[in-house]
């Protein structure tokens, strides 16, 4: 999941600057991330959408492909010597990897991504 998120934000934060350039130099105010017209329109929300879907869902398929299927096996090694500390206790394991670093990681993601696309 910290894989997911780091490499997300780094490849999401290049898509976005290689696509904010494309829409400046094309004039293609339609795909102005953040800009609905005067007054607001569905149509370039919709399309900004579409743009963002297509995005998020290249940069989780290059992560896959590029870092966790080829470190697959480093990365399991990490992620025991990570939960080593609290192996003896499932219950706090199975919180700590579930609920607390799930929420942080999350927000993290979100409030970067948020700050990437506005």
């Amino acid at each position: 999941f910290v894989i997911s998120v780091v490499c997300g934000v780094l490849l999401l934060n290049l898509a976005m600057a290689g696509y904010n350039r494309c829409v400046d130099r094309f004039g293609l105010h339609l795909l102005r991330s953040g800009e609905y017209g005067k007054p607001p329109s569905w149509r370039p929300w919709l399309m900004q959408m579409l743009v963002w879907g297509f995005l998020a869902s290249a940069e989780k398929v290059v992560t896959a492909v590029i870092v966790i299927l080829p470190l697959h096996s480093r990365l399991d090694a990490v992620a025991q010597l990570i939960e080593a500390p609290v192996h003896h206790y499932p219950k706090v394991e199975l919180l700590l990897v579930m609920v607390f670093a799930p929420v942080i990681l999350n927000g993290l993601f979100f409030w970067a991504i948020d700050s990437l696309i506005m």
